[in-house]
């Protein structure tokens, strides 16, 4: 922490106090809860220095607060102004935003109407949630989300008011929201930071529903915040339901501490643990038989207690004794083909012949 003495030019008030003296974004953040109840502070505002040759210099990056603090020497408290913004408005004060379009990953463009449409809003007011206000603000992006190249900015002249056209790239910004999330879920973290870890999962859950560890990773920040552990409970259950199951990591991962004695929690890992077990039998698969299927059944109940399980895996076996069937002789269908034989047809007489290309040409010409 740093000393500093803010003079704030919009009603004339100074304050001496301790700012982070390596995060800027912290520093935002602290400014905002510093004149929370005149609620007075907002981002467009300019946080401003003198330097060495009695310059106002502007500071909003972390490069430029970091310059600011080597351009004060040992002068201490640091003095800081914050004035009105340069603009003609703020952005804070303006109209929400308007999605102009959607960019496919081959630069095609993606029709805005019905379930996308809907979802495209979710994220712009999901992303709204990352700044103080609920509002973009696009000159003043976060130094971490500037830095990941998720959002670009550009400048639309002549218009009526301050108006410009972001770029947002949803992968590169889910990608940041998952790094930046990591950071803050720790056995320490503060209740401030899973709050934020918990709002950016959130928010890469709003572009990609289906990601299973970012369900994993909700879970353990709920868990460790310790104030609603039925969603914790319910974050973890969706993980596996979108196919997390590493359950060796999730019985060792003291995140989840705070879950272990609940009933939710016991009967989830086993039956992680049976859907395991299943899976390791049927990785044995993969060299079947169709005389073998009766004996890989008998295992199944042997090894896994669960009705309804042995009833999946039965289901599963079919599938694969049918994709044995089809593959089995795969390599002999071609010769059947070329005597214009249909592929369908030509895998049906190789299974009924053992594989044998001239008894199943010889059936098929009889037939015929």
């Amino acid at each position: 922490m740093e000393s500093f003495k803010i003079y704030f030019g919009l009603n004339n008030d100074i304050r001496r106090v301790s700012l982070p003296k390596d995060n800027f974004d912290e520093v935002i953040k602290q400014l905002y809860a510093l004149y929370s109840s005149e609620n007075l502070y907002h981002g467009e505002l300019r946080i401003q220095y003198v330097d060495e040759e009695g310059d106002k210099i502007t500071v909003s990056s972390q490069g430029e607060w970091e310059e600011m603090q080597n351009a004060s020497g040992a002068s201490r408290p640091i003095k800081l102004w914050i004035a009105e913004g340069m603009n003609r408005g703020y952005f804070k004060d303006g109209p929400a935003p308007q999605v102009l379009g959607l960019i496919g990953s081959e630069q095609n463009s993606i029709p805005l109407t019905g379930e996308v449409a809907n979802t495209v809003s979710v994220v712009i007011e999901s992303l709204g949630r990352l700044f103080p206000g609920g509002k973009i603000l696009p000159f003043n992006l976060p130094t971490w989300l500037k830095e990941s190249g998720a959002i670009s900015v550009k400048h639309v002249p002549d218009a009526n008011q301050p108006t410009e056209d972001l770029s947002v790239d949803l992968i590169k910004l889910a990608d940041a929201l998952r790094s930046q999330a990591l950071v803050r879920i720790r056995g320490d973290s503060s209740k401030s930071e899973l709050e934020e870890a918990k709002l950016f999962l959130e928010t890469v859950l709003v572009i990609f529903p289906g990601d299973a560890n970012s369900h994993y990773n909700l879970a353990c920040a709920e868990s460790l915040m310790n104030v609603n552990l039925l969603a914790a409970i319910k974050s973890l259950e969706t993980a596996v339901e979108k196919g997390y199951n590493n359950v060796a990591h999730m019985e060792a991962d003291s995140d989840l501490d705070n879950l272990r004695n609940l009933d939710q929690y016991k009967d989830l890992v086993k039956k992680m643990k049976q859907e395991s077990s299943m899976d390791q039998v049927v990785s044995q698969f993969e060299h079947l038989t169709v005389k073998e299927e009766p004996k890989t059944i008998a295992k199944v109940e042997e090894q896994v207690e669960e009705p309804k399980i042995v009833e999946k895996v039965e289901e599963d076996l079919q599938v694969k004794v049918e994709e044995v069937k089809s593959k089995k002789y795969a390599e002999f269908v071609p010769f059947l083909q070329v005597l214009g034989i249909e592929a369908k047809e030509a895998e049906r007489l190789l299974e009924k012949h053992q594989g044998s290309v001239p008894a199943a040409a010889d059936e098929f010409y009889r037939l015929v």
